[in-house]
């Protein structure tokens, strides 16, 4: 899947800052003569930028629960040594926060003084979104094909905070957002714009993300009818002969107003059997008219002018018959 869009939700703040940094060696405060080795890792042993992880919060609590100490490492050590324990078994949590103070990473583990390494494992503790998107049309259009340049993604939250607001390229096909608070149901909206910005697809979808990757799959955006659009067929004659029966190399079609005048559609297209029209037009009755043309620009087929009234959303005009001039 690509791309990765890299966005941090802030939904927790925990403002922590390099002046708070520190590395091993810092006493708990009733002393003693034992040490704490703490070594930390990511997932597929990735890095700590690769984590988007700056600082590790770690904390450690007696066999009686009670919090015996607690600071902030730079995630770049790796692990740390704390000295001065008094002979008991711990238990060690470490936080990952992000640049912004989030929490991202988590891990934890038991340890004593014994002078072992405790290697604790960093999971994940967001939730991530992942998904692509496809247009509702006969032929499963792609961008191009839909006249879409890019895709507006909206995030809501449970509370109805826009967590997630933003363009990205449709020809991106898809990507992961990153970093949302677990459990919670969000509301997902999607938009497809052509290159004027006029919303062209739309779907929206509510789901729960869990911890992780949450893969949606492929959203199907549905046309968003503000005019009318139509889709057409012909045929030559009463044989119902096919364009290389025929001889038709394209199909002209007019659309104009019943009285006459003025023309709303006048498209010639290359002669197959369907043609699904994207342009948009006004809801109304229009006068409709198909001309059949050779290899050599002749008019050779034409079609009986008819009224046909066009509705908002997709109009199926059926198969118009043309004959032989």
């Amino acid at each position: 899947m690509s791309p990765n869009y890299n966005v941090v939700k802030v939904f927790a703040i925990f403002p922590i800052t390099i002046l708070f940094l520190s590395c091993g060696g810092v006493s708990p405060p009733q002393g003693g003569s034992g040490e704490l080795k703490i070594n930390w890792k990511f997932p597929n042993n990735i890095s700590c930028s690769e984590a988007g992880v700056v600082v590790i919060g770690l904390e450690v609590y007696n066999s009686d629960g009670s919090l015996e100490y607690e600071n902030n490492f730079s995630c770049d050590y790796m692990g740390v040594t704390v000295t001065n324990f008094v002979p008991d078994t711990y238990s060690v949590v470490l936080v990952g926060y992000g640049l912004n103070g989030e929490i991202r990473y988590s891990g934890s583990s038991s340890a004593d003084i014994n002078g072992r390494v405790v290697l604790i494992d960093m999971e994940y503790v967001l939730a991530d979104l992942t998904l692509s998107w496809a247009f509702e049309s006969p032929s499963n259009t792609d961008c191009i094909q839909a006249g879409v340049s890019k895709i507006g993604i909206k995030i809501i939250n449970p509370s109805g905070s826009v967590e997630f607001d933003d363009y990205v390229k449709c020809a991106d096909k898809g990507g992961t957002i990153t970093a949302f608070a677990p459990k919670k149901k969000y509301l997902i909206q999607l938009t497809g714009y052509d290159i004027a910005g006029v919303p062209l697809y739309y779907a929206e979808f509510e789901k729960t993300l869990n911890f992780g990757d949450n893969d949606v799959g492929t959203v199907v955006l549905k046309r968003v009818y503000t005019k009318a659009i139509f889709s057409i067929g012909w045929t030559f004659g009463s044989e119902n002969k096919t364009c290389n029966e025929a001889d038709v190399t394209n199909v002209r079609i007019i659309l104009s107003a019943p009285s006459g005048g003025a023309v709303f559609l006048d498209k010639t297209l290359s002669c197959v059997p369907q043609q699904y029209m994207n342009q948009d037009l006004s809801e109304g009755v229009y006068s409709l008219i198909l001309y059949g043309i050779d290899s050599n620009g002749n008019i050779t087929y034409s079609s009986a002018q008819k009224n046909v009234e066009l509705r908002k959303g997709n109009n199926d005009l059926g198969i118009i018959v043309l004959n032989k001039r």
